[in-house]
């Protein structure tokens, strides 16, 4: 293969990775995807009890001291506290994420089994409150356009994970 088609295959790797939503906490669909990957190029891998994929490789001078390669698969994000009257989401942080980090942006919401797009804001630029202490996860919702039963079809409740929108 030519350094230029290793490098494709690198860039598109990376993009099928950074396309699966991965916050703390909700590590099994990337999980799933490393481990089917790794199947597929000859590796075997397990889970550990924390939900970690493992691969051990032989090394080829077995006197030499066990090396350990270690990478992150979660991404910061935030978690549905409350579900409004109105279909709006209230949220707080998983990792540390900070709410001016990402600013107002649309989001996904990922339910049990399904992802809706909502739009995160942090409150209204005339509310004297917001402008003077700035963006905060108590100003901070998730505006989703739909009922909280609407919601509930979805499978977005209480817990569920929510991440900046890949688009």
């Amino acid at each position: 293969l030519s350094a230029h088609s290793l490098n494709h295959a690198g860039l598109n790797l990376f993009t099928e990775l950074l396309d699966i939503p991965c916050p703390s906490g909700h590590e099994d669909r990337m999980a799933t995807f490393l481990q089917s990957r790794l199947e597929s190029m000859g590796f075997g891998s397990e889970l550990d009890a924390a939900g970690n994929v493992i691969v051990r490789l032989a090394g080829q001078v077995p006197e030499r001291p066990t090396i350990c390669y270690a990478a992150h698969m979660d991404e910061i994000g935030m978690t549905v506290t409350q579900i409004l009257s109105d279909g709006s989401l209230r949220v707080e942080r998983l990792g540390g994420l900070i709410p001016w980090k990402i600013g107002e942006t649309a989001v996904s919401i990922i339910g049990d089994g399904e992802e809706i797009t909502g739009m995160l804001s942090m409150g209204s630029g005339h509310s004297r409150k917001v402008v003077e202490a700035g963006a905060s996860w108590e100003s901070a919702k998730i505006l989703t356009g739909l009922s909280p039963e609407a919601l509930g079809e979805h499978g977005i409740r209480v817990g569920a994970a929510v991440v900046p929108a890949r688009d």
